[in-house]
């Protein structure tokens, strides 16, 4: 079955002040997602590929329902993929980032992401419902994560 016909598909798409390589740092900390993750309760990884690539397998435990999933394409710092599992649903998602011409240090990030299974199908409009809010605040938690910038500090002496 393609994505195209599985029966709920969303996506986001957020322009964020930091390089692909910041917005992939934070995107690939997997340990660090409930920090800006909403509704991620708990995350562990299963299996940790060294370094990270296709076939890698995770876990992780949002909203009350458990995800186990495998990496299916990965290319840093531009694009990762995945598909998983949940009782009843079959998601893939994907994250593309881009560099954007003219503006140094900015990142287009765009998330894709499609449900199918009897689950999905049954709460189609529910779960469409869910994932067109949710996408965009799940970038929007990358997007501040991404753009932190350390305080830098301030000699005493030049302290007024």
């Amino acid at each position: 079955m393609t994505e195209a016909k599985f029966p709920v598909r969303a996506r986001a798409e957020l322009l964020i002040e930091a390089g692909p390589e910041e917005v992939w740092r934070v995107l690939t900390d997997f340990a660090g997602w409930p920090q800006w993750n909403e509704g991620m309760e708990t995350h562990r990884l299963v299996r940790v590929c060294d370094p990270l690539a296709p076939g890698g397998r995770f876990a992780w435990r949002a909203k009350g329902m458990t995800l186990t999933g495998q990496f299916t394409e990965v290319e840093p710092p531009c694009l990762i993929r995945w598909t998983g599992r949940s009782p009843g649903i079959r998601a893939v998602h994907a994250y593309r980032l881009e560099p954007v011409a003219g503006h140094p240090g900015h990142t287009l990030v765009r998330s894709d992401e499609a449900l199918t299974g009897w689950l999905a199908r049954l709460s189609r409009r529910r779960l469409a419902s869910l994932a067109h809010a949710g996408l965009p605040k799940h970038l929007q938690g990358l997007k501040r994560m991404s753009e932190r910038h350390p305080v830098p500090s301030v000699p005493p002496e030049e302290q007024s």
